[in-house]
């Protein structure tokens, strides 16, 4: 199922003291001949096994490295070094009229450049009817489903990503994020620091309380560990999104966070990013003490004339106000 280059190993192994050998769940068997034969060729290497996973992604890995030797896709986003990448040995029936994105672990695509070509043909009107994502992972399926329309998984063991039913219900969410008080801002790498300090000074200056919590691993027993939360926003790589958490605290993107906050929406939708351009909200001035004054709220007004108010039952009043009082 795997084309793995002994040579290229041997070649790569000289010289390094460490390495770290990340498996696929069904690639178990030719991880152990892997690690056979690099103990076999160089004894004195530290080699390690991570647990199997979907996505390889340069934010998780916080262990140092001389070499990464990986059976499952790449990030694009945050793509390791050093890496050699064991291949699917796999025939793939391709039409040329269609546009297709291929994960890393298709040794025919520079999956670099089609990502870039994709890019440019699906956001182009009706220049591409179906977007078809060649993977074995649902986890890289669903990313691309979600910032691209109409994507198709190429193997027919994907599930299919219905995007208008995923749109509305992360719109029913909107109105309870913007009116809830108390927000956990979580971040899985330093990397996004600036992102959650953005989000933060968001909040805090719509009277918001919020608090950052720098943390590795998510899941969700670690983020409802935060009991007076009532809003949960999550800052990881976008390939690592926790949209199937069934939880009674609503957990959101960036994305979704600021957007709830605007005027309107026009059906794009991120993760990660985000911009402050029209915001559904009233003017904040400072004073010249740099206080902020909120300018005043005229929700109604009172018909109010002297003397008319005691505690008697009177007939209407007919005629023009004479004055009127504002609402306290």
């Amino acid at each position: 199922m795997y084309k793995i280059n002994y040579e290229e190993i041997e070649e790569k192994i000289k010289n390094i003291n460490n390495l770290i050998i990340i498996p696929h769940k069904d690639s178990m068997e030719e991880t152990v001949l892997i690690y056979d034969f690099i103990e076999k060729i160089n004894p004195n290497i530290n080699k390690v096994i991570f647990s199997p996973t979907e996505i390889i992604c340069k934010t998780k890995i916080y262990d140092e490295y001389d070499l990464l030797i990986v059976f499952s896709p790449l990030c694009y986003i945050h793509t390791p070094k050093n890496v050699i990448k064991i291949y699917k040995n796999e025939e793939l029936i391709l039409d040329d009229k269609k546009f297709y994105i291929f994960d890393s672990t298709f040794e025919s695509i520079l999956e670099k450049e089609v990502e870039k070509e994709c890019k440019i043909n699906v956001t182009e009107e009706n220049k591409v009817e179906d977007l078809i994502v060649v993977t074995h992972s649902q986890q890289f399926y669903n990313y691309f489903s979600y910032i691209f329309n109409n994507t198709k998984p190429y193997f027919e063991k994907i599930k299919i990503f219905d995007k208008t039913d995923f749109l509305m219900k992360r719109i029913c969410l909107f109105d309870k994020i913007k009116s809830q008080k108390r927000f956990g801002i979580f971040f899985t790498n330093v990397e996004f620091k600036e992102k959650a300090d953005k989000l933060k000074n968001f909040l805090e200056n719509r009277k918001k309380e919020v608090v950052l919590i720098y943390l590795k691993e998510v899941s969700l027993e670690r983020l409802i560990a935060f009991e007076y939360l009532e809003i949960i926003v999550v800052i990881d790589c976008p390939f690592f999104i926790y949209f199937d958490y069934n939880s009674h605290i609503p957990v959101i993107t960036p994305f979704e966070l600021v957007q709830s906050f605007k005027k309107e929406w026009e059906g794009d939708f991120e993760i990660n990013e985000f911009n402050f351009d029209n915001l559904d909200e009233e003017i904040i001035e400072k004073n010249e003490e740099t206080r902020l004054v909120l300018p005043v709220k005229y929700n109604s007004v009172e018909y109010f004339r002297e003397g008319m108010y005691d505690e008697d039952i009177h007939n209407g009043i007919t005629g023009t106000p004479s004055n009127y009082k504002m609402k306290e």
